[in-house]
């Protein structure tokens, strides 16, 4: 595919869509707040959140 025409756009899309969709099914952010049980939440995101949060910041800026 050509530089742009879209294909970048089209792949970050792909990229969190999947990382939705292993959220949904997995409950990846509740496996990382079972693992860090009894940390101190900061303005109401649990760690597990702000795990998720940083893997969809990531996949943006890839």
């Amino acid at each position: 595919m050509a530089k742009g025409s879209g294909g970048d756009k089209r792949q970050e899309y792909g990229a969190f869509f999947i990382a939705n969709l292993i959220e949904e099914r997995v409950g990846f952010a509740g496996i990382v707040d079972s693992v860090t049980a009894g940390v101190e939440q900061e303005n109401g995101l649990s760690v597990g959140e702000y795990f998720l949060y940083a893997v969809l910041v990531c996949i943006r800026n890839y």
